[in-house]
């Protein structure tokens, strides 16, 4: 499964990426908006893992660009919001980004591999976050089925015990006494295919 990045330029004529950033082959897709629009279309069709939101300008215009992208986001999915600075911040704009849901800050100036990292440490956070989902679906399922041996075992064995009774009673030459008797061994048969699958999910489970 790939891993989503999205970079959000905030001048539509320049949305060039600082880094090269080809992840490609790490099975992480990094995708460009030049919009505000096109960068909530993204969030939408994408479960992205990182956004990292150009900041040139720090003004109210870039606050409710930012606040609408953010709203546009899943939150069963929340990604990280990074925020990529072409100056110097003040301790208050700091502050306020801070606020306003960004999560850290990178400077263009900063070298490919401090930006690689923090992805690369991001998609194995999120292997680990899908792989620990799946072993609890696997231990759900494990014992959605436990139970449900259990439950086949109580009627699986009336039954059983009915169809020896029936075929005991019944007499030889009664035209259905070959078919009790083959009942009676089927039921046996499942009865012992049932023993060894709760065998097994004592051993495994």
């Amino acid at each position: 499964m790939s891993h989503y990045v999205l970079y959000v330029a905030q001048n539509e004529d320049d949305g060039q990426l600082p880094w090269p950033l080809d992840l490609s082959g790490r099975g992480i897709v990094v995708l460009t908006a030049r919009s505000q629009a096109q960068a909530i279309a993204y969030c939408r069709a994408y479960p992205l893992m990182m956004i990292l939101a150009e900041i040139e300008t720090f003004d109210n215009g870039w606050r409710e660009g930012f606040a609408k992208i953010r709203e546009s986001v899943s939150a069963e999915i929340r990604p990280q919001f990074i925020g990529v600075v072409r100056g110097a911040l003040s301790e208050s704009d700091r502050a306020d980004l801070a606020s306003n849901g960004v999560d850290g800050l990178v400077s263009f100036s900063d070298p490919e591999d401090f930006v690689v990292g923090h992805i690369e440490l991001l998609a194995r956070l999120a292997e680990l976050s899908r792989f620990e989902q799946t072993r609890m679906d696997v231990n759900q399922l494990a014992k959605s089925t436990r139970e449900q041996l259990h439950d086949l075992s109580q009627p699986l064995s009336a039954i059983q015990g009915r169809l020896q009774l029936l075929a005991a009673m019944c007499p030889q030459d009664d035209p259905n006494c070959k078919n009790l008797n083959e009942l009676v061994q089927l039921s046996f048969k499942v009865s012992g295919c049932l023993a060894e699958m709760q065998q097994f999910h004592r051993k495994y489970s």
